[in-house]
C-alpha cells in the first residue's frame, strides 16, 4: 500500500510519502517528507526540512465527508510552469475548497501523469503542495510562489521522491530530493 498527502498551514507546507511493507511479522509504514517554510530572502536556506519517520500500523476507522467540486477559474495559480530541468507543470482545476488538479510530465516522458494538492495565499505569497503518482514512484512538492501578482511569477519547490521497494532492511534506498524553480509560461512562452 502507498500514500501521499500534502499538508498546508499559516506559514508553511509539507509533502509526505509513504508506504506499508508486511517485514517480519509487523505491518510498518515508512514515510519521508519534505516541510517547507515562508521565509525571508536572506534565510531561504533554512527553508527545507526533509526527514523520515517509522509507524506501526493501529487499527483505526475514520469517515471523510467528500467535497464539491466548486472550480475557480480565476486563479493565478493555473496555467503551465517549467523548471530549468524541462519539468512541466499545467495546473488545470482548482477549487474554493483550495484543492488543485493538473499533471507534470518529465523532460524524458511522452506523456504526463496526474498531479493533486492544495494550495493558499494572499497578495505577498501563494503556498502549493502537490503530490503525483507515476508508476511505482510518488513525488511530492511543497512551495511557494512569492509575489504572485507580478507579470513573470516564480513557484519555488522542494521535492522529494520515493520509489516503492519491498527491501525490508532499507525501505528507503530510492529517496530521492532537490529544489525547483518553476516558472509560470505565459501566451505559450515560458
Amino acid at each position: 500500500m502507498a500514500a501521499a498527502n500534502a499538508l498546508l498551514y499559516y506559514l508553511g507546507l509539507a509533502s509526505i510519502q509513504s508506504q506499508c511493507i508486511y517485514c517480519n511479522g509487523e505491518e510498518k509504514i515508512y514515510t519521508t517528507w519534505v516541510l517547507r517554510s515562508l521565509t525571508d530572502r536572506k534565510n531561504k536556506w533554512r527553508s527545507t526540512l526533509i526527514n523520515e519517520d517509522t509507524f506501526w500500523r493501529v487499527d483505526r476507522t475514520s469517515h471523510t465527508t467528500p467535497v464539491s467540486e466548486d472550480t475557480i477559474t480565476n486563479s493565478n495559480i493555473l496555467g503551465k510552469w517549467q523548471s530549468v530541468t524541462g519539468d512541466t507543470l499545467s495546473i488545470t482545476n482548482v477549487t474554493k475548497q483550495k484543492d488543485l488538479k493538473g499533471s507534470h510530465k518529465s523532460p524524458t516522458a511522452t506523456n504526463g501523469s496526474p498531479i493533486f494538492g492544495q494550495y493558499d495565499g494572499n497578495r505577498v505569497f501563494t503556498a502549493v503542495a502537490f503530490v503525483n503518482f507515476d508508476g511505482d514512484r510518488i513525488t511530492g512538492w511543497s512551495g511557494h510562489i512569492y509575489n504572485p501578482l507580478v507579470k513573470k511569477q516564480v513557484m519555488e519547490t522542494s521535492w522529494l521522491s520515493y520509489k516503492f521497494s519491498n527491501l525490508c532492511n532499507n525501505p528507503r534506498a530510492n529517496v530521492n530530493f532537490g529544489m525547483y524553480n518553476y516558472t509560470k509560461c505565459i501566451a505559450g512562452a515560458c
